[in-house]
């Protein structure tokens, strides 16, 4: 049997918008993948570190990116 699993969140910065996608199939293992882009770089181990902690198996990309010009560094919530 196999599930998957799609979610999207966007917030506004500034005059930018932050996008998060993630997207989970059934898998063995745990397999965490990331496509960060450039701005958010910094973050990339905190939202790894962030899957791994609420996951135990699957195939997990997560990919999150910024449009538009941003004000300010972005911050990560982890609540």
């Amino acid at each position: 049997m196999t599930g998957q699993g799609v979610g999207r969140a966007e917030i506004g910065e500034g005059r930018g918008v932050v996008v998060v996608e993630v997207r989970a199939v059934n898998h063995r293992y745990l397999d965490v993948r990331q496509r960060v882009s450039s701005e958010l770089a910094e973050h990339a181990a905190a939202l790894e570190a962030r899957v791994r902690k609420s996951l135990v198996r699957g195939r997990v990309e997560v990919s999150a990116r910024c449009e538009g010009s941003l004000a300010g560094t972005p911050a990560l919530d982890k609540d």
